[in-house]
C-alpha cells in the first residue's frame, strides 16, 4: 500500500470546483482526463512493465512504507496504516455490497494515486457519485429482499478538516505516539479537536448544500441519521442540519454512537472524546453565585439550594485518558458532550453501560487487545484496582468486550448508543484491525435489527469508512476518503448465511434477561476469556465484601439495640431497688408509729387521772 503523503490534506476539499454537481468544471475535466491516461498506466503495472520503484508498483509488491504517526494522521489517524486482515475462504461474511451502482466501483489503485489530490469528491461527480439514477438505487431499497437479503443505502460521511489534520501537515518528527501534543495553536487543541475553519465551510458548502440541492430528494428527504461521538463528527452533523431543508432526520434527531468512532488509542489525543457531561469548577461556582444572587433579589435572602449543581467530576479541566500522562500541554477539555453539544437539540447523547460488571483492573487487563493475559503480582495473584462501578441499562456489551464477543452476542438497541461515561477504562494500547472490524460488524447488525428507515446516514472516520469497504468485500484499500466525502453503499444482510449466529444471540439475550431478573450481573463463569475472569472475581470479591459488610452492619444495629435495652434494664433496676428501699423505710415508719400508739394512750390517760385528783 502507498504511503499516504503529508500535503495530501493541506490543499482545499474541492480545488476550483463550485457549488452542487459540477461535472462540467475545468478540475471535473482535468480529473477524467488524468484519470483515462492512469487506467493505460495501470493495465502496464498490473502486467509489470511498470518498474517496481513506481509507488504504484511497490504497492502491489506489497512494498508498504513505515509511516510515522505525523505522517498518518494527515489523513485520520492510522488512516494510511490499515494493514488487511488475510482473508479466510471459508468465513461467511455477515453483510455484503450490492454491486453496479456507484462510481467509485471502477476506480483503479493507479487512478486513485495518481489523481487523489485534485479529484473532486464523489458528491461533485455527476450524479453525485452513483453510476445508475438514483431512482434504480431506491427502486432497488423499496424492493425489500434483495439477491442475498434485506437492503439499506447507507451514506458514510467523513468528517471535515480538523486541527489535527492541518497539525499533521505541518509535522514530521512525531515518531512515537507520546511525541504528538496535546497543543497545536492553543492549550489542549488536540484533544478531541474541532474543525478548522475550512472545515465548518467545505461541511456546509459541500454536505449540507449538497443534500439541500438534490441528493436530499434523491434519497426521498429522509434518513435516519448517526455520528461518532468526536467532536469533529459532531459539528460536521451540525453544520449538515443547520437550516437543512432537503433532508428530515427520522426521530428528529441524531443517535450519537460510540460504535462509530475512529480507531481507538487511548494514548493519543485526538482518539480520544470528551466525557459525556463535565463542568469546570469555576462555572459551577459562577452558576452558584448567580442562583444566589438571583434568589437574594426575589427572596431577600441567598436560597441556594438545588442550585449549581455540579455536572462531572468538577475542578478546572478533565483529562479523557490515563494514556495522556506526558504528554505535552494541556491534554484536558473544559467541557463534556451534554455541555457542548446538548443545548441545539439535535443529537440524543444517550449512555447505556454494560450489562458485565464495569470496573477498572490493570491497563493491560482493561486493554483493547483481547488476547493480552492479565498482570499478576509476586504472589501470581490478579493486579487490580477499583475506579467506579456503573448501573446496567441493558447494553449488552461494553466498547472493549466487542471484539470478543463480536456482533452475534453484542446485540440490543443501546449498542447503538455510547457505551460509557468516558475514556477512563481504555487500556494503553492501538486497537486492532479485528477489533474495529468487529464494531463495523455489530453496528451494522444493530442497525439492520432496530432501524426501520432503509437510508441510513452515518458520519464518522476514515479508518471506519475503510475498514467497511473492507469487510462488504469492495476491495479497493488504497481508497482514502477525503474530508467531507460522501461515500453510498448499499448493503445486504447476509446474517443467515452464517452458521449458529441466531443460536448466540438468543443465548446471549437469556443471559441479560436472568441477569436483569437476578440485579444487572451476568453469571460469566463457563467460556471466559482471561479479562472476564479477573472481572468476574472482582464482582464476586465484591459482593463478598458487600455482603460482609452488609453483615457486620447488621449486627452492629444489633449490639447497639441490645445496649439500649440493657441499659434501660439498667435503669428499671436502679428505679425499682429505689422503690424497694422507699416501701421498707415507709414500712418501718408505720411499724414505729404503731409501736408507740399504746404508750402514747397511756401517758394520755395517766395525764387525764391526775387531772381529776387534784380537783
Amino acid at each position: 500500500m502507498p504511503a499516504f503523503r503529508p500535503g495530501d490534506e493541506d490543499v482545499p476539499l474541492l480545488h476550483a470546483l463550485g457549488e452542487g454537481v459540477a461535472d462540467d468544471s475545468r478540475a471535473t475535466r482535468t480529473w477524467a482526463t488524468r484519470a483515462s491516461a492512469c487506467f493505460v498506466a495501470a493495465l502496464f503495472v498490473a502486467a509489470g512493465v511498470v518498474g517496481a520503484s513506481s509507488p504504484s508498483a511497490r504497492a502491489s509488491l506489497g512494498l508498504e512504507k513505515v509511516l510515522t504517526p505525523a505522517e498518518r494522521v494527515v489523513g485520520d489517524p492510522v488512516v494510511a496504516d490499515v494493514k488487511s486482515l488475510p482473508p479466510d475462504p471459508t468465513e461467511k461474511k455477515p453483510f455484503t455490497a450490492m454491486e453496479g451502482m456507484f462510481a467509485y466501483e471502477g476506480w483503479t489503485q493507479s487512478l486513485f494515486e495518481e489523481t487523489q489530490d485534485d479529484r473532486p469528491l464523489l458528491q461533485q461527480l455527476p450524479k453525485y457519485g452513483a453510476s445508475v439514477d438514483w431512482s434504480r438505487i431506491m427502486a432497488a431499497l423499496n424492493s425489500g429482499i434483495g439477491k442475498n437479503g434485506q437492503r439499506k443505502l447507507f451514506l458514510f460521511i467523513r468528517h471535515g478538516k480538523a486541527t489535527h489534520n492541518e497539525w499533521g501537515t505541518l509535522q514530521h518528527h512525531a515518531h512515537d505516539g507520546a511525541d504528538i501534543p496535546c497543543d497545536f495553536k492553543t492549550p489542549g487543541d488536540l484533544v478531541d479537536p474541532d474543525l478548522t475553519d475550512l472545515g465548518k465551510s467545505d461541511a456546509v458548502k459541500y454536505v449540507r448544500d449538497v443534500f439541500r440541492d438534490g441528493l436530499g430528494a434523491a434519497i426521498d428527504k429522509k434518513a435516519k441519521v448517526f455520528s461518532s461521538p468526536l467532536a469533529r463528527c459532531m459539528e460536521t452533523t451540525l453544520r449538515m442540519l443547520t437550516n437543512q431543508t432537503g433532508l428530515r432526520v427520522a426521530g428528529d434527531l441524531v443517535t450519537v454512537s460510540e460504535l462509530l468512532r475512529e480507531r481507538i488509542d487511548a494514548r493519543v489525543p485526538f482518539e480520544l472524546r470528551r466525557p459525556v457531561s463535565f463542568v469546570p469548577d469555576v462555572v459551577i461556582k459562577a452558576e452558584a453565585a448567580e442562583a444566589a444572587a438571583e434568589a437574594a433579589k426575589k427572596n431577600g435572602a441567598a436560597e441556594l439550594s438545588g442550585q449549581g449543581g455540579a455536572r462531572g467530576p468538577g475542578g478546572m479541566c478533565w483529562e479523557p485518558s490515563k494514556g495522556l500522562t506526558g504528554h505535552a500541554g494541556s491534554c484536558c477539555v473544559h467541557d463534556g458532550l451534554l455541555e457542548k453539544f446538548g443545548d441545539y437539540g439535535v443529537f440524543d447523547i444517550n449512555v447505556a453501560t454494560p450489562s458485565f460488571l464495569n470496573v477498572e483492573v490493570s491497563e493491560q487487563d482493561a486493554d483493547l487487545k483481547w488476547e493480552d493475559q492479565p498482570k499478576v503480582d509476586e504472589t501470581g495473584e490478579p493486579i487490580a484496582h477499583h475506579v467506579k462501578e456503573l448501573k446496567y441499562v441493558g447494553a449488552s456489551c461494553g466498547l472493549t468486550e466487542v471484539a470478543n464477543k463480536g456482533w452475534q452476542e453484542c446485540t440490543g438497541p443501546e449498542m447503538l448508543g455510547l457505551l460509557a461515561e468516558d475514556d477512563l477504562a481504555l487500556g494503553s494500547k492501538e486497537e486492532s484491525e479485528f477489533a474495529l472490524v468487529e464494531r463495523v460488524r455489530t453496528w451494522f447488525s444493530s442497525v439492520y435489527d432496530h432501524v426501520e428507515e432503509n437510508v441510513v446516514i452515518a458520519v464518522t472516520h476514515s479508518d471506519w469508512i475503510k475498514l467497511a469497504l473492507q469487510e462488504l468485500d469492495i476491495k479497493k484499500p488504497w481508497v482514502v476518503p477525503k474530508n467531507g466525502e460522501i461515500f453510498p453503499i448499499i448493503v445486504e444482510d447476509t446474517r443467515t448465511s452464517v452458521p449458529g449466529w441466531i443460536e448466540k444471540r438468543e443465548a446471549r439475550k437469556r443471559q441479560v434477561n436472568s441477569a436483569t431478573e437476578k440485579g444487572g450481573v451476568i453469571d460469566l463463569t463457563h467460556g471466559l476469556g482471561a479479562h472476564e475472569k479477573v472481572l468476574n472475581a472482582l464482582r464476586m470479591s465484591d459482593e463478598a465484601a458487600e455482603q460482609a459488610a452488609s453483615t457486620a452492619a447488621a449486627a452492629e444495629r444489633a449490639a447497639a439495640v441490645e445496649r439500649r435495652a440493657a441499659e434501660a434494664a439498667k435503669v428499671a433496676a436502679d428505679q425499682a431497688r429505689a422503690a424497694e428501699v422507699a416501701a421498707q423505710r415507709a414500712i418501718a415508719e408505720a411499724n414505729s408509729a404503731d409501736a408507740a400508739a399504746p404508750a402514747k394512750t397511756k401517758n394520755a390517760e395517766a395525764s387525764n387521772g391526775n387531772a381529776a385528783s387534784a380537783r
